[in-house]
């Protein structure tokens, strides 16, 4: 690769070597499903949870209220802790669905606190319903990381097979594919790699040190991509997967 190039600035790790890079990936991806599965089945374990909580329900009676329904307030208070906890973990604090929770917690006037549990189980049922079907910006990021888990993990295999200029193309599909991916998400019109990194960066998508390194990582796509193998060598590539690794799971993860 020509000396003083912005290839330069790309970053050789303990994951240069191909099987490093392979293996720290995958990694990656299993915890990114260990994540998914545990969030999943919090869910389930919450819903169940509520069951039992509604299964306490007493009928009571008092002067000033007549007749109403009662369950203990602690046993409400400890289920919707963790049902919070478990909404800002899968969605966000400043998500539909947290918020709507944080809302529906709040007690109001004439009602007894069986009234309010329906409200909290209310939204917790559409964002359990909501999580299942991947429509949390979270799960999406997931699903999209692990999608592009998958396209390196291909070029990971071309590269051992010795196919170095295949692997740094597929690589670099995965590049474009995240910048467009972040595009769409920040109304940036769709172009090429450096004008999308460039108006990402300008957005607050990341600072100008990862906008270098992003165009560092073109540069090694764009010279695999016209055939140009006295640009790069085998180790920039492992570097380059490596890098390419990096950057989508802190943009997607």
């Amino acid at each position: 690769m020509a000396e003083g190039g912005p290839e330069k600035a790309l970053c050789l790790s303990s994951y240069q070597t191909s099987g490093g890079v392979k293996k720290g990936r995958m990694l990656s991806g299993h915890l990114k499903g260990i994540r998914m599965r545990i969030l999943s089945g919090r869910f389930d374990e919450l819903y169940q949870q509520l069951k039992q909580l509604e299964s306490t329900e007493t009928k009571k009676y008092s002067e000033y209220r007549g007749n109403y329904r009662h369950i203990e307030q602690d046993l409400i208070l400890n289920w919707s802790v963790k049902v919070r906890n478990l909404l800002s973990n899968a969605c966000g604090k400043d998500s539909e669905h947290y918020i709507s929770f944080g809302l529906a917690e709040e007690p109001q006037s004439y009602e007894d606190n069986v009234d309010r549990l329906n409200r909290m189980k209310a939204v917790f049922l559409a964002a359990q319903e909501d999580f299942n079907g991947g429509y949390f910006n979270s799960v999406r990021n997931l699903i999209q990381a692990e999608l592009a888990d998958d396209e390196l993990d291909q070029a990971s295999v071309l590269f051992e097979a010795g196919y170095i200029a295949a692997a740094a193309v597929v690589a670099g599909v995965v590049l474009e594919t995240t910048l467009r991916t972040l595009s769409i998400r920040r109304g940036i019109p769709i172009g090429s790699i450096d004008k999308m990194n460039a108006e990402l960066a300008k957005a607050g998508q990341y600072n100008t040190l990862v906008q270098k390194r992003v165009t560092a990582l073109a540069a090694v796509r764009n010279s695999a991509a016209h055939g140009k193998s006295q640009e790069y060598s085998a180790e920039d590539v492992a570097a380059f997967i490596a890098e390419i690794e990096r950057f989508v799971g802190d943009q997607l993860s």
